[in-house]
């Protein structure tokens, strides 16, 4: 756990790849990922600690880092 799957993260980072392996495990091959719709994200992101899915800004509210392979 924690190690980067250098082969998996070099074979996802294609597009076409990328969207054809989600829409097969997550949409039944259905084609709801378009590969020309993507586009690179950052690595690093903050989001607030607590609740994932809060999106209201609180006051003193603390934030961490996240890294992310892929």
């Amino acid at each position: 756990m924690g190690k980067l799957n250098d082969v998996l993260q070099r074979y996802l980072s294609d597009g076409e790849r990328f969207a054809d392996f989600f829409n097969g495990v997550f949409f039944d091959g259905r084609k709801v990922i378009d590969a020309k719709e993507l586009t690179e994200a950052s690595e690093q992101y903050i989001e607030p600690m607590g609740s994932l899915f809060s999106k209201q800004k609180k006051a003193g509210e603390k934030y961490i880092s996240r890294t992310r392979d892929l």
